[in-house]
């Protein structure tokens, strides 16, 4: 059984909304590196470095599910972790990608990890529940970045104020901002459903 998952229904279920996590986590943090990036070249250099403390918030959650991915695991191989297209960065302003950042950051705080977190604790992987929590509890530390870089861009005068509508994907909860429910996800493919999400700032 060495390097073999163990194949309970708890186990995959578990280790499934791990891996969602994970994906989830790892294209927010370099969603966000590029919107710090971007920030720099426009001359926004206190907002790139907000993005950056964001960013820096999603690798440590990154290392942090990895590790908790790997308990799974009897010996603790290498894993071969299969990561979904990479996905849309730039969202054409400043102002919307801080949209498209706070969208991620809602479906992370409110969807996410609220059921996640219920679904390891019907499991007994009571641990791992509140390791989660702990990460939908820092959320709010990215909320209170993101707020910050609102009141820069209002004070800037460069902030646009119409609302965008946000879909993210119920399988791999990547982002795609578009008027009505896309046909499928343009990272992971899927047709399943999607969860919609307004941002006005």
């Amino acid at each position: 059984m060495t390097g073999e998952l163990v194949f309970t229904k708890k186990i995959m279920t578990t280790l499934s909304n791990l891996y969602k996590a994970f994906n989830v986590e790892y294209h927010s943090k370099n969603r966000n590196r590029y919107f710090s990036n971007k920030a720099q070249k426009d001359g926004f250099d206190e907002i790139s470095k907000l993005y950056g403390e964001i960013a820096k918030i999603q690798e440590d959650h990154c290392q942090m599910l990895l590790t908790m991915i790997k308990s799974f695991w009897e010996e603790k191989p290498s894993l071969d972790m299969k990561m979904d297209n990479e996905q849309q960065t730039d969202f054409g302003s400043v102002c919307n990608n801080l949209k498209a950042s706070i969208a991620s950051q809602m479906y992370e705080y409110s969807i996410m990890y609220p059921a996640f977190i219920k679904e390891a604790e019907l499991e007994h992987y009571y641990a791992e529940a509140g390791k989660l929590q702990t990460f939908q509890i820092e959320e709010v530390l990215i909320r209170q970045r993101q707020e910050k870089i609102v009141q820069l861009l209002s004070e800037g005068n460069v902030c646009d104020r119409t609302p965008e509508k946000f879909w993210a994907c119920k399988n791999c909860g990547s982002l795609q901002c578009c008027t009505i429910n896309p046909a499928a996800c343009s990272s992971c493919s899927s047709v399943s459903e999607f969860i919609e999400l307004t941002v006005a700032i």
